[in-house]
């Protein structure tokens, strides 16, 4: 399982918006909404599809929370 640095827009309520990886030597800029931000995480690359449904971001502590079942 490959560990993959990813960014993570959502919304203040947590809710994932998109997800992105970050491309080789180059800047990226969230841009969104004042309810809106960008979270940089590294997770495992094969959650990056289902993540939307099996995540929230604490936006807080500025980390990715497993949503309860």
């Amino acid at each position: 399982m490959t560990k993959v640095v990813v960014h993570i827009w959502h919304k203040v309520t947590g809710q994932i918006v998109a997800v992105g990886r970050p491309m080789a030597k180059q800047q990226c800029t969230g841009m969104g909404s004042e309810n809106e931000s960008v979270l940089e995480t590294e997770i495992d690359e094969q959650e990056i599809a289902n993540l939307y449904q099996t995540h929230i971001v604490d936006s807080e502590r500025k980390i990715l929370v497993k949503r309860s079942v």
